[in-house]
């Protein structure tokens, strides 16, 4: 009996040691659990962190994209663009044409002018028109009156014109040889220019012509109606002359010119006006329209004549721009790049 009762005491400890172990071992693996996840709460999933950092990061980015568009546009109100006068074109292939100038000297066309002179020898008696007359064909000049006979007649004038020259006066003894008046029409006079022996081949007669006074157009489209065969000795210049409708009498004898002879034609893909052009931040910049305002292109450029350009790079085909008051918006948009501009 008292074996059984030893036996049962040992049994009894054994369950009691086992037991506890198991509770502790428990406990163990549950503190740890929770320090696990007490790391994660404090640390967050590293890959749900990431995530949250690269969408803001995209929504940061799309924001900036978003403002630097915003800033290069210029809004204007069609109020706007009538009071600063701009015009709008579509940008289209064109033709640039190859000039070469000239130096020019306005002339009186030969065949429209006429000297005057008495048919007899005499004395003047009356003298009916001075320099600077407009007179009629038929119209009475002066009165001479003959050395051989004595009797008076009349010289007329044999065209329409202008008084240029009078080599009389009244009382004056006038031979039959002698000019007494010089009439000229004014109405079509020559352009003279001198054209230098290295363009002699490539100046031809009907080519295109531009006059120029003071750098600004007074003709334009007339064609070249002759070019010398001689060449002079001492400029070693060819002479070539373009005939010029005068009426508004813009032009006078005397007058130095510039003559543009259009010696050929570039096509170009892209081709502006010239006043379309603006200079902003170190570069040629053209405005091109965009659905909610203006925006400056920077533009490579080629070939140009007096009104065209050739634009190689930074406009497209298609696209429409501004033509005419673009200078509006370059100060708009340089107000704006200061911080005290309206366009957005």
């Amino acid at each position: 009996m008292k074996i059984t009762r030893i036996l049962f005491v040992l049994l009894l400890l054994c369950i009691f040691v086992v037991g506890t172990g198991r509770l502790v071992l428990a406990e163990d693996n549950h503190n740890h659990v929770s320090d696990t996840h007490e790391h994660h709460d404090k640390e967050g999933p590293p890959d749900h962190k990431d995530k949250d950092n690269e969408e803001e990061d995209h929504h940061d980015h799309d924001g900036d994209e978003h403002n630097d568009e915003s800033e290069t546009l210029i809004r204007l109100s069609k109020d706007q663009m009538k009071e600063f006068g701009i015009k709008l074109q579509r940008i289209d292939k064109g033709v640039i044409s190859k000039t070469v100038t000239f130096p020019g000297e306005v002339q009186i066309h030969l065949d429209y002018l006429a000297h005057v002179k008495p048919r007899y020898s005499g004395v003047v008696k009356r003298i009916y028109k001075h320099i600077g007359d407009k007179v009629k064909k038929g119209d009475t000049l002066a009165i001479v009156e003959s050395n051989e006979n004595l009797s008076s007649y009349k010289i007329k004038a044999p065209m329409t014109g202008t008084i240029i020259q009078k080599h009389f006066t009244l009382g004056e003894s006038v031979e039959e040889s002698s000019n007494a008046f010089a009439i000229a029409n004014l109405n079509k006079v020559w352009v003279m220019f001198s054209v230098s022996e290295d363009f002699l081949g490539s100046v031809k007669e009907g080519q295109p012509t531009t006059i120029l006074v003071d750098s600004q157009v007074v003709k334009k489209g007339i064609p070249v109606s002759y070019i010398s065969d001689v060449l002079d000795m001492t400029t070693r210049t060819s002479t070539g002359r373009v005939e010029l409708r005068n009426r508004k009498k813009a032009l006078k004898p005397g007058m130095y010119v510039d003559v543009a002879v259009e010696l050929g034609y570039t096509k170009g893909d892209i081709v502006i006006p010239k006043t379309a052009l603006q200079k902003h931040d170190g570069n040629t910049v053209v405005f091109v329209q965009k659905q909610t305002g203006f925006q400056a292109h920077p533009v490579t450029l080629g070939e140009e004549d007096s009104d065209n350009i050739i634009v190689l790079d930074g406009i497209e085909s298609g696209e429409t721009i501004v033509t005419y008051g673009s200078f509006t918006l370059k100060a708009e948009l340089e107000k704006d790049a200061m911080g005290d501009g309206h366009a957005h």
